[in-house]
């Protein structure tokens, strides 16, 4: 609750999603909202039963047909398939702004090693020193699993556009 009220502007609409595997098959679970606190009991409830939860990144805009669409309220069973998640064009503004460094693996279905992981946050670290060189601010770090996310804070901007000038 405490990381969507940080990452989101208060009545924001946000999209979270679990994705877990069932009978073989990836099945999405989601759920819209504006309340971060529902939003965040409802992400332990899908990792309790199995998901990787992960949000969309940026608001959704609330007059696009998706959103006007697609149930507010996550469902009791918790074993819903997702016919439809958040686009691109379904995004109201960019706010956030994530890079993801990877670790390099022979098997990229295999957990990356602590080794591994030491060496993305490595590079993500010199990813940073260099675009907060450059004005940007100063990104959340979080692990991704395999890796290493850069999360950056900015002020709105068009869906289309950009801010920060990377060259």
């Amino acid at each position: 609750e405490k990381f969507l009220n940080f990452m989101f502007q208060p009545g924001h609409l946000v999209e979270l999603r679990g994705l877990r595997e069932v009978n073989g098959k990836l099945k999405v679970m989601r759920m819209l909202t504006r309340n971060y606190a529902k939003a965040a009991k409802v992400a332990v409830l899908m990792s309790s039963r199995g998901a990787n939860v992960y949000y969309c990144l940026n608001a959704v805009d609330p007059n696009r047909f998706y959103a006007k669409n697609t149930l507010l309220d996550f469902p009791d069973k918790c074993e819903i398939d997702a016919w439809k998640t958040c686009k691109d064009d379904d995004v109201c503004e960019r706010c956030n702004y994530l890079i993801d460094v990877d670790s390099k693996r022979e098997d990229s279905q295999a957990a990356a090693t602590p080794e591994q992981l030491a060496a993305t946050l490595v590079v993500a670290r010199t990813v940073q020193a260099s675009l907060t060189e450059r004005g940007w601010p100063e990104p959340v770090v979080l692990s991704s699993g395999n890796g290493t996310h850069l999360l950056f804070r900015g002020d709105r901007s068009s869906t289309k556009g950009s801010l920060w000038d990377v060259a």
